[in-house]
């Protein structure tokens, strides 16, 4: 059963959860990693009967000089109001909250350390994991997020949000800038927020410098998700040596989406621009990636010719890239794709996944593909003009 969301004040939130005050215990001289406004310490908890190992996450001294008090209150509490309401198997447990320097202080956040690290360093560590498992069970953990009521929109899907326990098994971590979808007229809930520019949607992109008016949906978690896949699949960060300004405008002014190894499997390949898609509407949902996913064979759920550009989707060979300015892989695809064992393709989730039927993951389209559209169909397009002059005085070429 579900737990309702309720839009509680920050201080009501803190009560809402357990306090961990007197069962945690910080261990270490120094932390062990390092959030965008925390420091992530290693302790103990013996609150729940037994001895567990977790990882407490506490506001960075410099960031309480940057916000105010009250400020820092509401962010700590927009992120412990979903976590907290949520309960899956690919998703981090929130334990609670604890005190270390007095009740009228900030609170640190409680939960499982995970001795696997984050998902890159786990690959890393494990290069012969079963890359297919994991990305099945994160789609699922993140249409779980997506079914939820109001549904939750994570906001930073990418492999360094990704936690993994030693038997690789991958959880959702990191609900900072994840929002509840409200049901409103837009469907959005908005707020000024710091954004991952190689895993951004188009309709993401805006504002000043790195500060953007970020507009989270579900669907923007759709095309972080292609970007996940590429990391994890592909092990090729997207865009990969592109700056933040040329990635502005390779999404919003050119419409490109991250280049593909020429080695990755068609099908994969296909699965991965789907999410891709520059207008927000004709992205899949993650429950039809799930099933799309489940057989690792996208044609089948074709019930009329692909909304997608079909040079596009199978070339053997990566988009072209503007500007002479070419991404970097491993020389390792072509001589051993990760992804080209029968394998990898039947394992199936930790989490048992069944095909639900449900819309195809490719349905007809009547309104023609967005590279044949006179009129930009994102609010963003108008940001091409302005990111394209900001750029040329900012792009930089790299080998």
């Amino acid at each position: 059963m579900q737990r309702p969301l309720a839009c509680l004040s920050p201080d009501d939130s803190f009560r809402s959860v357990c306090d961990l005050t007197s069962t945690t215990k910080i261990i270490g001289t120094k932390p062990f990693a390092y959030g965008g406004y925390s420091d992530i310490w290693r302790g103990y908890e013996w609150g729940a009967g037994a001895t567990r190992n977790v990882a407490i996450k506490i506001i960075r001294p410099v960031t309480r000089q940057k916000l105010t008090f009250e400020r820092i209150k509401k962010r700590i509490s927009r992120e412990i109001i979903p976590w907290s309401a949520v309960t899956h198997a690919n998703i981090l447990p929130f334990y609670g909250l604890c005190w270390a320097d007095g009740p009228d202080d900030l609170p640190a956040m409680v939960y499982p350390y995970c001795e696997g690290g984050n998902c890159s360093e786990f690959l890393t560590n494990n290069p012969d994991a079963d890359r297919m498992r994991i990305v099945r069970q994160v789609a699922d953990g993140l249409h779980y997020l997506h079914s939820f009521r109001p549904p939750i929109a994570h906001g930073d899907i990418k492999a360094a949000n990704i936690l993994m326990q030693d038997d690789g098994t991958p959880l959702i971590a990191d609900f900072g800038l994840s929002r509840v979808v409200m049901e409103f007229s837009t469907g959005l809930t908005t707020s000024s927020s710091k954004g991952s520019c190689r895993w951004m949607a188009p309709e993401l992109f805006g504002g000043v410098d790195n500060q953007v008016l970020v507009l989270i949906t579900t669907a923007s978690d759709v095309w972080a998700f292609g970007c996940l896949c590429l990391e994890i699949l592909l092990g090729a960060l997207p865009w990969a040596s592109r700056s933040d300004a040329a990635i502005m405008l390779a999404v919003v002014k050119d419409r490109l989406s991250p280049p593909l190894p020429s080695s990755t499997d068609a099908s994969l390949g296909h699965i991965m621009r789907h999410c891709w898609m520059y207008d927000a509407a004709q992205r899949p949902s993650m429950l039809q990636l799930v099933n799309a996913l489940f057989d690792v064979d996208p044609e089948r759920l074709h019930l009329s010719p692909c909304v997608l550009f079909p040079t596009a989707t199978f070339s053997d060979s990566p988009p072209a890239i503007l500007n002479s300015d070419s991404d970097s892989f491993t020389q390792t695809f072509s001589d051993s794709p990760l992804i080209s064992s029968d394998s990898q393709y039947s394992t199936h989730t930790k989490t048992p996944v069944a095909v639900v039927h449900s819309d195809p993951l490719f349905s007809p389209r009547l309104t023609p593909p967005p590279h044949q559209r006179d009129t930009p169909v994102s609010s963003t397009a108008h940001l091409a003009q302005s990111l394209e002059m900001r750029s040329s005085a900012t792009i930089k070429k790299y080998p």
